[in-house]
């Protein structure tokens, strides 16, 4: 069975079908593109900042408990010849899905949709100094997208985005998850970003130097503009790699990463 070829089973016609489902309208074959995945906890603005980059107008929430339910493929149309974006339920989300069952989706919509070059993800945080066990678990999951000899490079294309301010500086908003990709590669270094979207009032009543700072409250147009920059200096895309490999205790045969969570955990 070749690189990224799903088993010949009815089980996975009939999950190639729903996942073709969740592809919102392209302009051009989805197929062999590169894409930016948006991963993060629920409420730390996932679906916010794919809106605001993409012109997309998905469903957003304003609390813990998350609106996106199923992993979705959307067009960038503010960007010529961009990358297709993908999000997700959030992870650690509170009478949601697995963690494991949200990334394996993830990998599913790859594999099926011919998608294996991922240009960034898009990690949403909430300021955190220091590492918790919600934060190692989700580094773990964004490690797993390059394996084997590839293991590690995908730390490169890791953009940490705090929502909000809680420390001085951006980089102590984010310690708690760079140390969490430390720990799975030491040479981890992902960019780190953070901002409060500014409201009008804010705007209006401060100064853009203390606004930007010291409040660290940006306008969309600013998010935006940061993102595009951010972006456009990212490394090229790192590739997904989907190899078939055979448990020998319980006989499974398929990528590891999205085989049933049993003997072979």
């Amino acid at each position: 069975m070749g690189k990224g070829e799903a088993p010949n089973s009815g089980k996975e016609e009939n999950m190639e079908m729903k996942v073709l489902k969740k592809v919102k309208k392209t302009k051009a074959p989805v197929s062999g593109r590169s894409c930016i995945m948006v991963v993060g906890t629920s409420g730390t603005g996932k679906t916010t900042l794919l809106n605001l980059y993409t012109g997309a107008q998905e469903l957003t929430g304003s609390g813990a408990q998350g609106v996106t339910n199923s992993t979705v493929v959307v067009e960038d149309t503010k960007h010529s010849n961009a990358p297709l974006w993908m999000d997700n339920p959030g992870w650690s989300d509170p009478g949601g899905k697995s963690d494991s069952h949200v990334f394996k989706d993830l990998l599913l919509q790859m594999q099926t949709l011919g998608i294996y070059n991922l240009k960034a993800v898009i990690w949403c945080v909430f300021p955190q100094l220091r590492m918790d066990a919600t934060l190692q678990a989700q580094a773990k999951f964004i490690d797993e997208f390059t394996v084997e000899s590839d293991a590690g490079r995908i730390w490169s294309n890791v953009v940490v985005v705090a929502k909000g301010k809680a420390q001085k500086t951006v980089a102590e908003d984010c310690q708690g998850a760079c140390t969490a990709a430390k720990k799975l590669w030491v040479h981890a270094e992902p960019v780190c970003r953070g901002w409060e979207l500014a409201t009008p009032e804010i705007v209006n009543e401060t100064t853009e130097r203390l606004r930007k700072e010291t409040l660290r409250c940006y306008t969309e147009e600013e998010i935006l503009e940061e993102l595009e920059t951010v972006i456009k200096q990212l490394p090229p895309p790192v590739q997904v790699v989907f190899a078939n490999q055979r448990c020998q205790s319980c006989g499974q045969t398929g990528d590891p990463r999205l085989m049933e969570d049993k003997c072979h955990r």
